[in-house]
């Protein structure tokens, strides 16, 4: 009689909203006798957000977690390096494109095999399991790696940043993919005749996502200090910053975003303002930040505490929610993501394209060419429940 098979399932991370979808998709999709193993990414992490997601991805009985980030100290935060401006700025340039990609393709292969025997090594699977499915991240340094791992499996993709639909719009991708803006993604592919290659899919389940942020702050163990932000009788407006200045452009876009939020609002004593920094925002900005706050008499708190740069907003909002009544953003996709997430009522989402526009010249050309294609899809799959401001 030949041996059952238990199937298995292996999911890639490589953020906290990527493993808020790995979670909701097996707590959706549950399956007797399978195996799920989950794997963060090859890549640069912080230690504490490395240690963020792995206490996140306990709130499943995993088969095996598997972790190759790269952690670093938390005082690393840095500019872009001369040579990756550099690489940037002349990689696309007709006469060196075609040495970049030959060199670059040689470096991915030697680090595909790397990363195939490392993945063998570590998967700890019994040899009669079938592994039947593998759920990958677009523009990811394992996805090759697990090609080769598990040549037969069915392949899917799940979200995890907005640069999915820019790679997957392309029509050079098969397979599932499992996303938060799926009917807007899926009319938008539809217009594109020769793209018939992938089937999207929805990712999220309310009821078993508020479960899951629910359980998430219930372990960190900092929702007072989180709902007491917030004074009694108060509304606040939440701020979602970028770092900008880490691609060289001019911090001052900061002061200006902020400019806009207050002629937009006016100041008034019944609301706050919560201003959440990016993990890597330069302590410049912030001090700049602070001045120009005071100065417009404003009341306002930067979220600098370290479970605040460490927990996604995703999670973060869920206990403020029913207190804030406006959601502010340059081009963060945490404001698309919390238009989708939390479609309250009372809550407005905004977003400003012309801002990023008039700062446009201060990014790397790739940089600049990724920005305006994401401009163009951001009224039309992005930001049906937000507003450009």
């Amino acid at each position: 009689m030949e041996q059952h098979k238990p199937s298995v399932r292996v999911f890639l991370v490589s953020s906290q909203i990527s493993c808020l979808f790995a979670l909701m998709y097996v707590k959706d999709q549950a399956l007797n006798d399978c195996k799920d193993v989950v794997i963060i990414d090859e890549g640069k992490q912080k230690r504490l957000m490395a240690d963020a997601m792995l206490e996140l991805l306990q709130l499943h009985s995993w088969y095996n977690i598997l972790d190759f980030s790269k952690t670093r100290e938390e005082k690393q935060v840095q500019l872009e390096g001369q040579w990756k401006r550099l690489t940037r700025k002349y990689r696309n340039k007709k006469w060196v494109r075609p040495f970049y990609r030959f060199a670059l393709n040689m470096f991915k292969d030697r680090q595909s095999l790397r990363q195939k025997k490392a993945l063998l090594q570590q998967l700890n699977l019994p040899a009669y399991t079938a592994p039947t499915e593998i759920f990958l991240l677009t523009e990811t340094a394992l996805n090759k790696a697990l090609h080769l791992v598990f040549p037969q499996a069915g392949i899917n993709y799940i979200e995890h940043g907005l640069s999915d639909y820019m790679h997957l719009q392309r029509g050079e991708l098969a397979g599932n993919f499992y996303c938060l803006f799926h009917e807007e993604f899926e009319l938008q592919l539809k217009k594109k005749s020769n793209i018939n290659k992938l089937h999207v899919l929805p990712i999220y389940r309310q009821e078993i996502f508020y479960e899951l942020v629910s359980q998430q702050l219930k372990k960190l163990g900092y929702s007072k200090q989180l709902e007491e932000l917030i004074p009694e009788g108060k509304t606040a407006h939440l701020l979602l910053l970028q770092n900008f200045e880490h691609h060289g452009v001019d911090p001052a876009i900061h002061v200006d975003f902020l400019n806009k939020v207050l002629n937009y609002t006016g100041a008034n004593d019944e609301e706050i303002l919560l201003i959440k920094l990016h993990p890597l925002q330069l302590p410049g900005v912030v001090r700049q930040l602070e001045t120009f706050l005071k100065e417009k008499k404003v009341s306002y708190k930067i979220l600098q505490e370290e479970y605040f740069q460490f927990t996604g907003v995703e999670t973060l909002f869920y206990l403020w929610r029913k207190r804030i009544t406006k959601v502010f953003t340059i081009y963060s996709s945490g404001v698309f993501y919390l238009s989708k997430l939390y479609p309250e009522s009372h809550i407005e989402y905004f977003y400003m394209k012309d801002l990023i526009r008039g700062y446009m010249h201060g990014f790397a050309p790739d940089v600049r060419l990724w920005l305006n294609t994401s401009l163009e899809q951001m009224d039309s799959v992005f930001a049906a429940n937000c507003r450009n401001l």
